[in-house]
């Protein structure tokens, strides 16, 4: 299955979308700190899962994870790709990594979905959320350093359909 029916349409939050470069960068960075809310809630869960309860707030606060996160792929996909393609000479390189990352993160989301009713142990689950919460982090982190600079999305820029 390609990118682009990967991407499948708009996302609910593409509602009322951003008219400029710079709108569309703040919008991204805007889901990013909510995601990080979650990872935060995923990463300080998993160090702490010691009983029955806590293990079930681990897997809720996972799936929160992965539904949120699922969502603002298809929303980075909506809005950040067809402006990375235009606003420079790099952008389809750039959107070409990104859809190789986003299919990474799809694939990672998949298996953590799928393993969080399977696993028993509660320290394995603890570990295996605790690592996709930091990939996620570290992938956010890397996209906002090397992709969603102000270099790139600047007010000059005007996003037109």
């Amino acid at each position: 299955m390609g990118a682009e029916s990967e991407r499948g349409g708009a996302s609910p939050s593409s509602v009322g979308s951003p008219r400029t470069a710079a709108e569309i960068r703040e919008r991204i960075l805007a889901e990013h700190r909510e995601l990080r809310e979650l990872l935060a809630e995923v990463l300080t869960l998993s160090r702490t899962v010691a009983s029955r309860d806590d293990e079930e707030s681990l897997k809720l606060a996972v799936r929160a994870l992965v539904l949120v996160f699922g969502e603002h792929l298809r929303s980075e996909e909506a809005v950040l790709v067809p402006t990375l393609e235009r606003v420079e000479p790099w952008g389809p390189a750039r959107v070409e990594r990104l859809d190789e990352e986003h299919a990474t993160q799809r694939a990672m989301l998949k298996d953590i979905f799928a393993s969080i009713g399977k696993l028993d142990d509660r320290t394995q689950l603890a570990e295996r959320a605790a690592a996709f919460a930091t990939r996620l982090l570290d992938d956010m982190n890397e996209e906002e350093a090397d992709l969603l600079t102000p270099t790139i999305f600047h007010d000059a820029i005007l996003v037109v359909d």
